[in-house]
């Protein structure tokens, strides 16, 4: 296996500043520091991903690309529903990030 060293992934991060070093299979579901199972990823969007599958996500963004259309269209019942909870978690995330970044 092509094992990355921690140079190498220093000179990475010194080109793309806002992006991190994903493995593709999570190492604690048994992915590998190898070449083959890395690639750059926006930070942000990382640590969204958490510990899914490349599909998992992918079926989590289509359902949150649907959710959102729910919500903005607010005729629908379950658009209704989802609008107040979805804003109230928002905003505890937004107030979390804030007390981590003082």
């Amino acid at each position: 296996m092509n094992q990355i060293s921690e140079g190498e992934l220093e000179e990475e991060r010194e080109v793309l500043p806002h992006f991190v070093v994903d493995h593709i299979v999570p190492v604690a579901s048994g992915g590998q520091d190898s070449l083959n199972n890395l690639l750059a990823a926006h930070g942000l969007c990382n640590g969204c991903r958490w510990f899914y599958s490349p599909e998992e996500f992918q079926w989590i963004l289509r359902m949150g690309v649907w959710a959102r259309k729910q919500m903005e269209d607010a005729r629908t019942e379950i658009g209704k529903q989802m609008r107040k909870p979805f804003r109230e978690n928002e905003e505890e995330v937004r107030e979390r990030r804030k007390k981590r970044q003082q």
